[in-house]
Formats: structure tokens, C-alpha cells, sequence
């Protein structure tokens, strides 16, 4: 499979994943969302429609905190209708809400939860039962 194919399919499973994990509030609409992991760090909305699969940059909000220019696996997670988003640079954890009647309107929920630890690599987890695992090389918070 060529690399552009791999990506296509890797959207169409995150957009099923993702969409099936905020709860669709239509048939045909849902939210997909990604980390900047800039200066100040965003969360990227993306609108997408399962009909046509198509998929639209809607807008960007803040976290309240520092990426750092690194991709990292694991740094956002979506549960019910929240999202969580971990701020390495600032070594901070981000609460944001997701309108269950438009999963494209993000908002911020208080301010961003420092995590005392040293090392700025973290990977964000939630159970089922809604605990919230924030796992570190060699700690776990």
C-alpha cells in the first residue's frame, strides 16, 4: 500500500473512532481532533461528514499551554464530550468541552492543570469507567 493509500485509510479509521467516541448528534456529522503542539498549543477542529467522507479545517482553539514542536502519539484524547490535551512544554494538562449538538464548537474549561514531573513526554489514557492515566517514561501520575 503506498503511503498517500496508508493515510487515507488511517483518517477514515480515526474519523470512525473519533466519531463514534463523541457520540455522532447527526446521522452524517462529527468531529476529529489534533494537537498543534506549538506556541501557544492549539486543538485543531475538523468537521467531517460520513455521507461523502469529507473532512474541513474549521477552526483552532487554545489549550491554555505550551506544545513543543514535536508530534507525539497520545497527547490528545477524546471521552464523552471532552477532550483532553497534554501541554508538554508547559508541563500542563487541558480540559476542553465538546458541544454535544456541535461537536465543532470546542471550548476551554477553567485553566490548564500543572503535572509536577521532569521529563515533558507524556501520553494521555482513559478507561471506559473514566479514569484519566497520564503515563510518563519510568512514572505514572
Amino acid at each position: 500500500m503506498n503511503p498517500s493509500m496508508r493515510l487515507v485509510f488511517l483518517v477514515g479509521l480515526l474519523c470512525l473512532v473519533l466519531g463514534n467516541s463523541i457520540g455522532l448528534t447527526s446521522a452524517q456529522k462529527f468531529g476529529i481532533y489534533s494537537l498543534s503542539m506549538t506556541t501557544p498549543n492549539l486543538v485543531n477542529i475538523f468537521s467531517g461528514d460520513q455521507q461523502n467522507g469529507l473532512l474541513k479545517f474549521v477552526g483552532a482553539v487554545s489549550t491554555g499551554g505550551n506544545g513543543t514542536g514535536v508530534q507525539s502519539q497520545g497527547a490528545i484524547a477524546v471521552f464523552g464530550n471532552f477532550i483532553f490535551a497534554v501541554n508538554p512544554l508547559s508541563n500542563t494538562l487541558s480540559l476542553l468541552e465538546i458541544n454535544p449538538q456541535d461537536p465543532t464548537m470546542v471550548k476551554l474549561v477553567g485553566s490548564p492543570v500543572k503535572v509536577t514531573t521532569p521529563i515533558p513526554e507524556r501520553q494521555v489514557s482513559i478507561s471506559s469507567s473514566f479514569h484519566l492515566l497520564v503515563s510518563l517514561p519510568n512514572y505514572l501520575l
